[in-house]
């Protein structure tokens, strides 16, 4: 996802399905530059980061109003519906069709 949608993300939206998931793609992988805020976001989201390998190498059930950086740096971040953190673990490789703009 690319341009105004990646920086409006999910502000303002309700709930996600347990199929929706926004993934995002961070052009210069690194740790400030995949940090996420939830600000004006209207519940709480399920958070992952993943290397360049797809494997997830942070994650976090976020809250509205606040912010993470992740422990390493990441090439993607996932945000998906809370209601999935027990299907998803460190270490995890993810696999996702490729990402349209």
């Amino acid at each position: 996802m690319r341009g105004l949608k990646k920086i409006v993300g999910l502000m303002f939206k309700r709930d996600l399905a347990k199929d929706e998931a926004w993934i995002f793609e961070i052009d210069k992988p690194g740790r400030l530059s995949s940090g996420v805020h939830t600000f004006f976001c209207l519940s709480d989201i399920l958070v992952v980061w993943l290397n360049e390998k797809s494997e997830v190498i942070d994650l976090k059930v976020m809250k509205p109003f606040s912010m993470k950086i992740p422990r390493k740096e990441a090439k993607w971040v996932i945000e998906m519906s809370p209601k999935l953190r027990k299907l998803v673990n460190l270490g995890d490789k993810l696999v996702f069709p490729p990402v349209s703009n």
